[in-house]
């Protein structure tokens, strides 16, 4: 493994944590529009 700045790092853990956070998130949304489907529009299709 070579050698890699500190900052580089950063920037490839932070960009992770981000892209799993937006992944976590558009599961949850779809989980709860597929939950509440039957009831009224949800706010997030309501938006889009």
């Amino acid at each position: 493994m070579g050698y890699k700045a500190p900052g580089d790092m950063m920037t490839v853990n932070t960009f992770t944590v981000s892209l799993s956070a937006l992944i976590a998130a558009k599961a949850t949304i779809n989980n709860v529009q597929k939950t509440k489907r039957h009831k009224k529009t949800s706010h997030f299709e309501r938006k889009a």
